[in-house]
């Protein structure tokens, strides 16, 4: 029996979802203060859940538990990008009642789950095709040619 609720998370995500369009059709920003905070406080509760849906999954396919299939993966995947498109909405409610919003640390933390879900969302080939990481790479490589790195240690469990 898996250990990860698809459903609930589909679910609790569809719902909250809606709400946030809602809110965005409403236009009316400035008078949502604490509600606002409450709402994304709330949406970065339903990142960690999407995040641990993941985790399951993974460490049930990993550990031989459940078959790999790609539709598994196809909703984990669905679920970071529908999350992803909730919190640009989110962002951009708070982009249109910027001088009634204050910044907190639950704002902070949406930003920093939207660009996790960014990272997660892209593929490989373009992650890894930036030219600035490229030039970084270069310097690690001349810097090692020059004897001006060190050797990690191993670390034991």
């Amino acid at each position: 029996m898996p250990t990860f609720d698809f459903e609930g998370a589909e679910s609790k995500l569809a719902t909250f979802a809606a709400s946030v369009k809602a809110r965005a059709s409403d236009h009316n920003v400035a008078t949502m203060g604490q509600d606002f905070e409450t709402t994304v406080a709330s949406a970065n509760a339903l990142f960690v859940e999407v995040s641990d849906v993941d985790t399951r999954w993974h460490c049930e396919v990993f550990g031989d538990l459940l078959p790999y299939t790609e539709a598994g993966l196809e909703r984990l995947t669905a679920l970071y990008r529908d999350w992803g498109e909730m919190a640009d909405a989110l962002l951009a409610l708070l982009d249109q009642g910027s001088e009634t919003m204050r910044e907190n640390a639950e704002l902070v933390l949406l930003r920093e789950n939207r660009n996790e879900v960014r990272g997660i969302l892209t593929p490989d080939d373009e992650f890894f095709n930036d030219p600035a990481l490229f030039a970084r790479q270069q310097e690690a490589i001349d810097a090692f040619h020059r004897g001006e790195t060190v050797e990690f240690e191993e670390m034991g469990d």
